[in-house]
């Protein structure tokens, strides 16, 4: 995400206590990583963040990060249930459900019928959506207590449903843009670095909310607790989405300070998927990464560094909202004025090159697309090779 300077702002929430867990003392080390074409050395301030949560639990290495099979780009955990050769070459014809389908097992079935009907193959089940609300009844710790919880289906009877319906599933799950967690759990989110406080990301008069924050080790476990007991489900494939940071202004970073202020801070985002890609291989479900097409044109993407990325398949969303005037890192502008199906194809055309080293499966979304736009977009986008899909 751009820093939006959009002015001061600090809000600050009292507490009767605040107590910091401690993080163990850091070596200066460095972190080595293989890239295609050579041997790149990244030094203690990008290692650094990483450490402040593998050191606490104990790892003796840094997770993903650095390893042989992320950094050339091939993935020797493909044959371990994760991203397989099989998996690689199928070609997936997915629709979400709505949140609705998941009030009831009726209203499933009811949804379900209509997907198949339509020939979807793949029902995308949004278990966890950005702003943190969980549709289906976890058993995480906190989940209750902090009423994420708002649909009462199990897991097993959801999976149960969509194999009597002959579809295959695919669990969903934002992962950082959860606004519930850190309001009952504040150490998993942003503290401003002078007072201890929790930091919203806008007024409370405005409705701020805190994030859950990849440095905390609160966070982290909530997220991999949660996929761990996902992908342990019987889903067939599943999905990791809003692995990102706020959309912070200069001056939040500034009272924030510390790992928020790192050059390398991404390498947090990249080390979280890496760990979420590895809780998918251990259940042996094939997982995806997604990330925003518009943000990788304009750089914001920050855990896109494909030379470290464990995951072999990526969902690249094309939100049609976002379209418009993209303006790159490098200072390119985009304008995208076109219709539908040429501007989906014009930014892919554009990215396609980064994708290189990726199963693409691309997820078309936005407020007023109709059947027949999404006919035309996949028509164009097949010509550039993409043969796979989602439909909201």
């Amino acid at each position: 995400m751009k820093f939006k300077n959009r002015g001061r702002k600090i809000y600050k929430t009292k507490e009767k206590r605040y107590y910091k867990k401690g993080r163990g003392r850091f070596i200066n080390i460095a972190l080595t990583v293989f890239l295609t074409g050579g041997l790149v050395f990244v030094g203690y301030s990008v290692a650094e963040p990483i450490l402040r949560y593998t050191q606490k639990k104990g790892d003796s290495s840094i997770s993903s990060l650095g390893n042989s099979s992320a950094s050339s780009g091939k993935n020797e955990d493909s044959g371990n249930g994760s991203d397989s050769l099989e998996d690689m070459e199928k070609v997936y014809n997915c629709s979400f459900l709505s949140r609705s389908s998941l009030d009831d097992t009726d209203s499933l079935e009811y949804e379900l019928e209509e997907i198949k009907d339509s020939g979807f193959e793949y029902a995308v089940v949004p278990l966890k959506l950005s702003g943190g609300k969980i549709y289906y009844s976890s058993e995480v710790r906190g989940t209750s207590y902090s009423g994420a919880i708002v649909s009462y289906l199990e897991l097993s009877e959801i999976v149960s449903v969509i194999e009597e319906s002959g579809l295959k599933s695919m669990a969903y799950m934002s992962v950082l843009d959860d606004n519930i967690y850190p309001s009952s759990y504040p150490d998993a989110g942003y503290r401003i670095a002078d007072s201890g406080s929790i930091w919203l990301d806008d007024s409370p008069y405005n409705g701020g909310k805190p994030w859950l924050n990849p440095f905390s080790y609160d966070a982290v476990e909530y997220a991999e607790s949660l996929a761990d007991e996902i992908t342990l489900a019987g889903f067939d494939n599943i999905i990791y989405a809003d692995i990102v940071f706020p959309p912070f202004r200069e001056s939040d970073i500034e009272y924030i300070g510390g790992d928020v202020e790192e050059s390398g801070r991404y390498t947090a985002l990249v080390t979280l998927a890496n760990d979420l890609y590895q809780t998918a291989v251990k259940n042996t479900v094939p997982s995806m990464l997604e990330v925003s097409a518009t943000d990788i044109l304009s750089g914001d993407e920050e855990v896109f560094h494909p030379e470290l990325l464990s995951t072999a398949m990526l969902v690249v969303k094309i939100d049609f909202d976002e379209l418009g005037t993209i303006e790159t890192s490098d200072g390119k502008v985009y304008e995208f004025s076109g219709d539908y199906a040429t501007d989906a194809k014009k930014i892919m055309r554009i990215i396609k090159k980064d994708m290189e080293k990726f199963k693409v499966i691309i997820r078309l979304c936005g407020d007023n697309l109709y059947e027949e736009d999404f006919s035309d977009i996949k028509s164009e986008l097949i010509k550039l090779g993409y043969k796979s899909f989602i439909l909201n």
